[in-house]
């Protein structure tokens, strides 16, 4: 997800230089910052949600955050 929330409760982005520990902002349980290489010699920052924390948490499933039925369907017709 691109998006955590503080321990003051400001909403914070992924990005390099963010505070390495937040919250997820749909269940508040705590999320890491993470960094993996886009392909083209930079790097893309997103929340984790610390491994087995909270499974029930949708936001878990989805990189914006908006979980399982949040955006448009995988599979295309």
């Amino acid at each position: 997800m691109k998006l955590a929330v503080d321990s003051s409760g400001q909403t914070i982005e992924a990005a390099e230089g963010s505070p390495t520990l937040g919250r997820c902002p749909q269940c508040g349980a705590p999320v890491i910052l993470r960094r993996r290489n886009d392909g083209k010699g930079g790097n893309t920052y997103f929340w984790r949600h610390q491994d087995h924390l909270n499974l029930d948490c949708p936001a878990r499933f989805s990189a914006n955050g908006l979980g399982r039925t949040g955006g448009a369907s995988a599979q295309a017709g």
